[in-house]
């Protein structure tokens, strides 16, 4: 069954139903500007493939509801992700570091905060 048709399959209507009530049909991007907007379309999105899993069968917490702008926007993270690995490999950064980085994302407000805050400053030419 190809992808495209696992999505009109009754079992990944059903899942996508629920995620969008779980999500209370609001984008889940929070810098989203159509977040509130009832007027757009919203999609569900896997937030990573794992092989030889139909569309419905992934669990709840790796689905989000986003609209068709954002969703658009994710088609590109791939790359951008690739782009940021090769860097920090560049760097001398090791999977440790990394996994430490990932704990630090999951605990710290504060972190993620001024992580984000550098990033765009970084991305406008401000660093």
């Amino acid at each position: 069954m190809t992808y495209r048709e696992q999505l009109r399959d009754r079992r990944w209507i059903i899942k996508r139903t629920k995620i969008l009530t779980r999500d209370n049909l609001t984008c889940q991007n929070r810098n989203c500007r159509f977040r509130n907007d009832n007027e757009v379309l919203f999609d569900v999105h896997h937030l990573d493939y794992i092989p030889n899993t139909m569309a419905w069968d992934y669990p709840d917490d790796m689905l989000i509801t986003l609209c068709t702008k954002c969703h658009e926007d994710e088609k590109l993270r791939p790359k951008e992700e690739r782009y940021l690995l090769n860097t920090l490999r560049m760097k001398g950064f090791l999977l440790s570091d990394l996994l430490s980085f990932s704990s630090k994302l999951e605990t710290s407000e504060m972190f993620v905060t001024l992580l984000l805050r550098i990033l765009r400053e970084f991305q406008n030419g401000k660093s």
